[in-house]
């Protein structure tokens, strides 16, 4: 049982299947999987394997508190709102730890990373392609599911989306890759990026992940883009990313000149609409906006408010008691305090708080690691992903132990060390 479970392969990729199963991924969903029940096999034989090696368990002592302190928290909640949602909260919770100690036991911390930079690369590229077969020869989709927002998600196999307007002789999609929204696949290119920088530092990864990245029309990837770009970037990288969108430009503008007015409006609000929404969102058509959050961030203040101290409950907009009922508050960075409160927030951003120490406890200016941080927290701003899906969790705590350790990386990891 130990030599299985200390296959390196085999171990990551019961790792990998465990977060395929979870949020942000939309893989059960498209497939009609029983995820929960996947995962909780999965998890058994991590838990498994973790059991049988107790006296080898050496962890960083601070990331273990924040883990056992946002358990004690989530379960706190479960009964201060009576609210089942926790559970899964929990869980969320819980497996990421899980996670952590038995790549601590059997598998390397940096490995794990690289895989995460891999996949993610795999799904970029296999993304752009979906989005160039669909607009040149009208790629058909193999199936629609709901994603777990409830908005309609299209399957083409390679690439998923929730933007899929046919135009005759194509279509134009905003890919996600095995993700829920295409905002979500430029959340994790980024963050592929950063750990290339942490780790390997291979140019032609971050290359590619910053092209395929254009594919996703994501105003939030340009944005970072361009301060990645201030931050890291040499001149020949620059000209060499100026030249890639040059030649997409063409391409899209040619593409766009063929179609009727009517498909040249909708594909214009998904693309350089997004853009000019945020300039003047006067113009922005109500289904094209690029600042979709600033409802978000009213109703989250009007939660915190109401209830400061522990917020709303995970399930207020399902709740009919409610009094924040039928709303949405997520996906901005005010949302977590108002659905938690303020000391819930906090308490489930610890993981974020000790990464930020981590990188700035030194004087030193503008390292590697500050620089990863600095875009990882606009990064979040925008897209608070860091609490509530597996691969969210791992990408922070990864984001940390790369970064305790980056002068260390050619050398032997020491993850355990703490601060």
């Amino acid at each position: 049982m130990i030599n299985f479970l200390k296959d390196n392969k085999l171990g990551y990729l019961l790792i990998w299947l465990i977060m395929f199963m979870a949020f942000p991924f939309s893989i059960s969903q498209a497939y009609d999987l029983p995820a929960k029940m996947i995962m909780s096999i999965l998890t058994v034989f991590l838990i498994v394997g973790v059991l049988m090696k107790l006296k080898d368990i050496k962890l960083n002592p601070t990331m273990s508190f924040i883990f056992l302190f946002q358990i004690f928290t989530a379960f706190a909640y479960l009964f201060i709102h009576g609210d089942v949602a926790y559970i899964n909260l929990l869980f969320q919770i819980v497996v990421p730890l899980i996670i952590y100690v038995y790549v601590s036991v059997f598998l390397k911390m940096e490995n794990l990373a690289n895989s995460l930079i891999k996949f993610t690369l795999i799904m970029g590229v296999l993304s752009a392609i979906c989005f160039l077969l669909c607009i040149t020869i009208n790629l058909p989709y193999y199936s629609v599911f709901h994603n777990p927002d409830g908005r309609e998600g299209f399957n083409f196999i390679i690439a998923f989306t929730n933007t899929n307007i046919d135009y005759g002789f194509g279509k134009f999609i905003r890919p996600a890759g095995f993700f829920d929204e295409p905002g979500t696949l430029a959340f994790y290119l980024i963050v592929a990026i950063l750990l290339n920088d942490l780790t390997i530092k291979k140019p032609k990864v971050q290359m590619v992940l910053m092209i395929v990245g254009l594919f996703t029309f994501s105003v939030a990837f340009y944005i970072l883009l361009i301060i990645y770009g201030l931050l890291y970037l040499s001149r020949k990288n620059l000209i060499k990313i100026l030249i890639s969108c040059f030649f997409i430009s063409l391409i899209s503008i040619y593409l766009y000149s063929q179609l009727d007015s009517e498909y040249q409006g909708v594909i214009y609000g998904s693309s350089i609409g997004r853009l000019e929404s945020i300039i003047n969102p006067d113009a922005a058509s109500g289904n094209f906006q690029a600042d979709n959050r600033s409802n978000l961030i009213s109703t989250a203040k009007e939660a915190i408010a109401d209830s400061p101290l522990i917020g709303q409950g995970i399930s207020y907009s399902s709740n009919e008691d409610s009094k924040f009922y039928g709303t949405f508050m997520s996906a901005n960075f005010l949302g977590i305090f108002g659905i938690h409160g303020i000391i819930g927030g906090l308490i489930f951003s610890l993981h974020v708080f000790y990464y930020i120490y981590v990188c700035f406890r030194n004087r030193n200016w503008l390292t590697i690691p500050q620089k990863s941080c600095l875009i990882y927290l606009i990064l979040i701003l925008q897209r608070p992903d860091y609490i509530g899906g597996i691969l969210t969790y791992v990408t922070v705590f990864l984001l940390t132990l790369t970064s305790l350790n980056y002068k260390n990386v050619t050398k032997n990891f020491n993850y355990n060390r703490s601060l």
